[in-house]
């Protein structure tokens, strides 16, 4: 197992800083698959679980994997930011993507996304170009955030200071709902939701978790390995 730092270059003219990590780093890399880790709002490639999962990917899957800082988070990755900017986020997700097929000849095999990253990872899903990727981890993701405005604390504040301490620490569950009753309807069964007890929206506690539970999801919805589901 091996883990490199690499650069590479973003048309916003700053680099995009990532890690890949690779289970075989002396064998070819021709047609392997890779999964992507893409981390939430004001976060970094290894916060969190981020490289816990990545050490899964190898240990448990054989499987390399790319995550990598998102644009003006606080990561290495430099140049603007914007709370409404998804759609550079997105671009940036597209450019990771493009590098690692030219460059190594990966095909995505995954992606996970936590918050903000889920919904980046659902933008570059339904609205760019791409090869089938046939699984995709949605993470404490928001769908309908007009319901921030249920806060009362929520209006008032932004009339008071122009900001609001965001102190929610998880998603509604209508939201998860909402995620899964959409994406059912592409191929009825395709989609599993699943909450876990005592986590929060970053995942801290239990500290086993999200890893262990994408790992046990992988297991049962790609039994014969990411080496055969491309096939």
């Amino acid at each position: 197992m091996s883990q490199t730092k690499i650069s590479i270059v973003s048309p916003h003219g700053a680099d995009i800083v990532g890690i890949l990590q690779q289970a075989r780093p002396l064998e070819r890399t021709q047609g392997r698959p890779i999964a992507l880790i893409i981390h939430g709002v004001l976060a970094h490639k290894d916060q969190l679980y981020h490289k816990r999962l990545a050490e899964a990917f190898v240990k448990e899957r054989g499987m390399d994997s790319m995550r990598y800082d998102m644009r003006g988070q606080g990561g290495e990755t430099e140049g603007p930011w914007d709370q409404s900017n998804f759609d550079d986020d997105a671009d940036d997700l597209e450019t990771v993507i493009a590098y690692l097929v030219k460059t190594y000849g990966y095909h995505v095999h995954s992606l996970i996304g936590h918050s903000r990253g889920s919904i980046v990872c659902g933008l570059y899903l339904s609205t760019r170009m791409h090869t089938p990727i046939k699984f995709f981890v949605n993470l404490s993701g928001r769908y309908d955030h007009s319901r921030f405005l249920q806060n009362k604390n929520y209006l008032a504040a932004f009339a008071k200071d122009g900001y609001y301490d965001w102190d929610s620490k998880t998603v509604p569950i209508e939201d998860a709902w909402d995620f899964h009753r959409i994406f059912s309807q592409r191929n009825p069964g395709s989609h599993t939701i699943k909450t876990e007890p005592g986590a929060g929206h970053n995942w801290v506690r239990p500290f086993d978790e999200p890893v262990n539970g994408i790992m046990q999801w992988l297991t049962k919805v790609d039994p014969l390995g990411p080496e055969r589901s491309k096939l």
